[in-house]
């Protein structure tokens, strides 16, 4: 097994507090890889958020979560609170923490653990301490779905 699928596990091996981060804008592949990871983390019995840097199309409310997702425009309080006593932050279908915003000084202040998971080219390796990147996967959805795969979660998929 791969050292950080190893790494990633040893993480999750207890309930920790996660937030789940998305670059401005998210579209369906960083809305829909966050959402799932999000109902899988849930299911393990992490206490998990989903912060969004802003708002996204309407045509994206649909996904089950939905209502889940805290607008870090909307509620700067509440998202610098929660990313500040985060354990742990994936940051999802993004290279580098400018695709956040003003969100990215609360990620880089944070002392959690970071775990990148995307598909972009040029990972900033100074970003996240696990990452997983590959330009040749067609979506952030894609290279989670083996991420979960080699930890063994599929089976949680709903």
């Amino acid at each position: 097994m791969d050292e950080k699928i190893i790494a990633l596990k040893n993480l999750l091996n207890n309930p920790k507090d996660i937030v789940i981060s998305v670059h401005k804008g998210p579209d369906g592949d960083a809305l829909g890889s966050a959402l799932a990871l999000y109902s899988i983390l849930d299911r393990l019995n992490h206490n998990v958020n989903i912060i969004s840097p802003n708002n996204y199309a309407s045509f994206l409310y649909w996904m089950k979560g939905n209502e889940n997702v805290i607008l870090f425009s909307e509620d700067e309080d509440k998202a610098r609170d929660i990313t500040v006593d985060a354990d742990l932050i994936f940051l999802l279908d993004f290279n580098n923490l400018s695709r956040i915003g003003m969100y990215s000084q609360v990620i880089s202040n944070s002392s959690a653990t970071k775990i990148m998971i995307d598909h972009h080219q040029d990972p900033d390796h100074n970003e996240a301490d696990i990452i997983f990147s590959d330009t040749s996967a067609c979506s952030t959805s894609q290279l989670l779905f083996e991420v979960l795969e080699d930890l063994g979660f599929v089976d949680l998929i709903d």
